[in-house]
């Protein structure tokens, strides 16, 4: 994308402006953040399972965010 863009305009200044940084690492952590969600649930799912296999209750925690 850099050769096109050179090459097309080559007297043109490549800028970094701050809303599409902030909108790409917002996506960045967004992604990253739906991955461990799911890692935990998988690995809740599975303490659920092996809870029930050896008939032991089992009780979720909960775990507050911090926020008011």
């Amino acid at each position: 994308m850099g050769l096109i863009a050179k090459k097309c305009f080559p007297n043109a200044t490549s800028v970094t402006d701050r809303f599409h940084v902030q909108k790409l690492a917002t996506e960045a952590l967004q992604e990253i953040s739906i991955k461990y969600r799911w890692e935990v649930i998988d690995l809740e799912n599975d303490v659920i399972e092996k809870a029930k296999k050896s008939k032991v209750n089992f009780e979720s925690k909960t775990l507050q965010m911090g926020y008011p």
